[in-house]
């Protein structure tokens, strides 16, 4: 089993986004599943965006841990997105979706460490109270999404600390600009896992309800088919990879300018 959770600190840089295109290219291996869970306490966005009810989902998944899940219970609680994606979604109400999570955590934890699936898991904003701590200590690795500014990036950092006593973190950075991964993984020592092109067109799309196969030779979808498949190899080799080149976004990069390093000061940068 390996399960891996995706989250941010602050701002809203595209977890559920990056959550679901990484679901999506994540490689099938012989005996093996797949499974997104929306495990954002803020509510999930998936049933609504693709039309579908909210049962099947987390809150009857919360309800039967308490039961103790067969071997392929969660099955039960799990529909199949456009493109056939298996997803537990989430209640839009962050008052169900908190509730959910308290409930669930520490049994579904249990059950996965003992089954095999690949859970990819939206646990949205990260706080020291958020309900999906139990979702977080049991992980593989957390990987903390944020746009590359000094403002998402330092919050972040302070709670990758304290992540990192116990469990593998990383960044994934939407965009390259204006610090470099490099500049990124020096100043804060966490390694730059991905640089996902920043791609509004695409995203946008993808919000609205289009199947991301339907989109699959965009620049965003390439880079996070390959982000998947060099992920999937890093959890198992349980050490972390070299920090990327940034993702060609159809933009020249001036390499020979001097960054400062974005190390916390309380100022924000602008993109």
């Amino acid at each position: 089993m390996t399960l891996l959770c995706l989250g941010s600190v602050k701002g809203s840089p595209g977890v559920t986004l990056t959550s679901l295109l990484t679901a999506a290219a994540w490689p099938t291996i012989e005996g093996r599943q797949k499974l997104l869970v929306e495990a954002d306490p803020d509510g999930g966005a998936l049933a609504l965006r693709y039309q579908m009810p909210t049962r099947p989902g987390l809150l009857s998944l919360a309800a039967a841990t308490g039961n103790t899940l067969s071997r392929d219970g969660i099955w039960d609680h799990a529909q199949s997105l456009p493109g056939g994606l298996p997803v537990v979604v989430a209640p839009s109400s962050p008052e169900q979706a908190s509730v959910a999570l308290r409930s669930v955590g520490a049994d579904l934890g249990d059950w996965l460490s003992a089954s095999p699936i690949d859970v990819l898991a939206d646990v949205g904003r990260i706080s020291p109270t958020t309900p999906a701590h139990r979702f977080l200590a049991g992980a593989d690795a957390v990987l903390v999404v944020a746009r590359p500014v000094a403002d998402q990036l330092q919050p972040a950092a302070y709670r990758m600390a304290t992540l990192a006593k116990s469990v593998q973190v990383g960044w994934v950075l939407i965009g390259d600009r204006p610090y470099s991964p490099e500049d990124v993984a020096e100043a804060f020592h966490f390694p730059v896992v991905a640089v996902i092109p920043f791609d509004e067109r695409t995203a946008t799309r993808i919000s609205d309800g289009v199947n991301p196969h339907k989109l699959r030779r965009s620049p965003l979808l390439r880079e996070v088919a390959r982000f998947a498949g060099s992920l999937s190899g890093w959890l198992a080799a349980k050490h972390p990879p070299a920090p990327p080149t940034p993702a060609p976004d159809g933009e020249h990069q001036d390499q020979a300018a001097a960054v400062e390093p974005p190390v916390p000061s309380g100022e924000s940068a602008s993109p």
